[in-house]
């Protein structure tokens, strides 16, 4: 299987929330990645993150614990934004307002 249907493959297991066919997906994503690593080294699967950010939103799990899938990194938390403010947003705010966006 190519890299893009091991993609399509871990597409298919989220959808039907099948864990065993995500992580093998995933497994083999990561494989063949690391098989074309002489031609263009791939450093981080943003794609499989992404992979794993919407299993996660549908009941999934990530155990595998590879370099190219930082998934313990995938902040699920929103920022804490109190106390943060742009340096002129009086001004902005007046922009916005004049221009009726």
């Amino acid at each position: 299987m190519k890299i893009q249907d091991k993609l399509l493959l871990a597409m298919w297991s989220i959808a039907y929330q099948n864990q065993s066919v995500f992580d093998e997906a995933l497994k083999g994503r990561i494989k063949a990645l690391r098989r074309q690593g002489s031609h263009s080294a791939v450093i981080i699967d943003s794609w499989g993150l992404a992979l794993i950010k919407l299993a996660r939103q549908r009941g999934l799990t990530c155990n595998l614990n590879v370099m190219e899938l930082p998934w313990k990194l995938l902040d699920d938390e929103p920022a804490d934004k109190t106390g943060l403010s742009l340096p002129l947003e009086a001004e902005l705010q007046a922009i916005i307002q004049e221009k009726g966006l």
